[in-house]
């Protein structure tokens, strides 16, 4: 018993629970935005937002598990990394995840376990196989931000919801949010991605360059947001504006030497991507 709540636990954590509750947040926007405020059936609804959810979980923790020589070589502390997460036990996870998320997608109905089953096949396309997505700043780029984009629109799309013009601009906005500022991690993994043979942002462009494109394209997206919440009223985007300004201002207060990472949470994958 002990060692199923140990791996239930570290589990939890490998699957980045801050970034489970964005992916829970976007979820609800979606099915606010595409119900018109009004769920028609909440059962059926939370049960879709399980399937989603249950995906992007396993999608961290299956990339948990292929990250593991980065991880380490960053100093993560993350469990599987750290070694409080036993790899079998995070597979078995993985399997039981999917599972879930495969079943709680079909007994909503056809659309939704295609859209979930589509949702994991990026995910693993993005961590493993011959030519992971993840080994090219590109690649994890667009991956993040089609993840981002889709999470809200399967919220607002599920159980019979409406495609309105409020959805198309969150959807858009989030999307292009990750797309971009999905690379201000990878400052943090220099190491461990160099060892892995990944390409990010900071590794092709070099540090000094990588963040000056990052804040650039930040602030774009932030300012572009502001301006289709002026077309669509009820979407507010100052927030996002905000966040943009703060990685801004972090991106270009990061030491030039990020090799020495040892002792911090670091290696998160696509974790600060936030799908």
């Amino acid at each position: 018993m002990r060692r199923v709540l140990v791996a239930v636990g570290g589990t939890f954590v490998e699957a980045r629970p801050q970034v489970q509750g964005i992916v829970a947040l976007r979820l609800a926007v979606g099915n606010v935005l595409g119900h018109g405020g009004a769920l028609p059936d909440t059962g059926a609804v939370l049960l879709a937002d399980v399937a989603w959810w249950s995906a992007s979980a396993a999608i961290y923790v299956g990339n948990g598990l292929s990250d593991l020589v980065g991880d380490r070589r960053n100093g993560s502390l993350r469990p599987l990394a750290a070694g409080r997460l036993r790899v079998a036990d995070a597979e078995s996870a993985v399997v039981v995840l999917v599972g879930v998320a495969l079943l709680s997608g079909a007994a909503t109905g056809l659309g939704a376990v295609l859209a979930v089953a589509a949702f994991l096949v990026l995910g693993g396309a993005y961590s493993s196989g011959p030519r992971p997505l993840k080994e090219r700043a590109a690649g994890a780029s667009v991956t993040a931000g089609a993840a981002g984009a889709a999470t809200p629109l399967f919220g607002a799309l599920s159980v019979h919801g409406q495609l309105t013009g409020q959805v198309v601009v969150v959807a858009s906005v989030l999307g292009l949010w990750m797309l971009v500022a999905g690379n201000a991690k990878d400052f943090g993994d220099e190491p461990g991605d160099r060892l892995a043979g990944r390409r990010t942002l900071p590794l092709v462009l070099g540090p000094a360059r990588a963040r000056r494109v990052l804040s650039v394209g930040v602030l774009v997206v932030g300012v572009l947001a502001v301006i289709l919440a002026g077309a669509w009223p009820g979407v507010r985007s100052l927030a996002l504006l905000g966040g943009a300004a703060v990685l801004m201002v972090a991106a270009w207060r990061l030491p030039a030497d990020r090799g020495a990472t040892r002792g911090r949470p670091t290696g998160c994958s696509c974790g600060a991507r936030s799908w």
